[in-house]
């Protein structure tokens, strides 16, 4: 399927090592809620008929803690049943018809990882892969993965001060 979005932050100075695991942790937290600032703007850009494409990003939306967004933009307006063309095995009923709602959404948003690198190793990636064939088809028009994008870094630039200070400023004043 298609990588659609991925952003990283690596290489770190070393100068950090002694604060490194106090600021790994506020930067994992905000890191954390950059993903969910992209969830909810992404959530909010895709077209709703049946909440399949709004439920492909619960997975995610869970471990980041963006979840009302998603749920937001779900509408269960209608279930529609069509033959699953792709042949995915995750979303497909024993008799190969591809569910169009939210539980056929939650089993295709398995294609995203987010990484918080190790202590020695300071890497920070989310990567999110849309596995809804018709959300592919139509990201064209929709621009959903741009707006969460740009709301993962428009909250990771007004936060990264404020989620990490704590730690610069015990560093800064000689405490770690």
């Amino acid at each position: 399927m298609l990588d659609n979005f991925k952003f990283q932050f690596d290489k770190l100075p070393s100068t950090f090592s002694k604060w490194k695991n106090r600021f790994q942790d506020d930067f994992a937290n905000l890191w954390d809620d950059s993903a969910a600032a992209f969830v909810k703007g992404t959530a909010d850009q895709v077209h709703v008929d049946t909440g399949m494409t709004a439920a492909s990003l619960i997975p995610l939306a869970n471990k980041v803690g963006g979840i009302s967004g998603v749920l937001g933009a779900i509408s269960l307006r209608r279930h529609i049943s069509v033959p699953d063309y792709n042949h995915n095995p995750l979303a497909t009923t024993s008799l190969g018809i591809v569910n169009r709602d939210v539980m056929g959404g939650q089993r295709l948003g398995t294609e995203w990882n987010i990484n918080y690198g190790s202590r020695v190793n300071l890497v920070y990636s989310l990567e999110y892969r849309v596995n809804v064939g018709h959300w592919e088809i139509l990201e064209h028009n929709w621009k959903a993965l741009d707006e969460g994008v740009d709301r993962f870094r428009v909250y990771f630039n007004a936060n990264v001060w404020f989620k990490v200070h704590v730690s610069v400023q015990l560093w800064l004043d000689g405490k770690l």
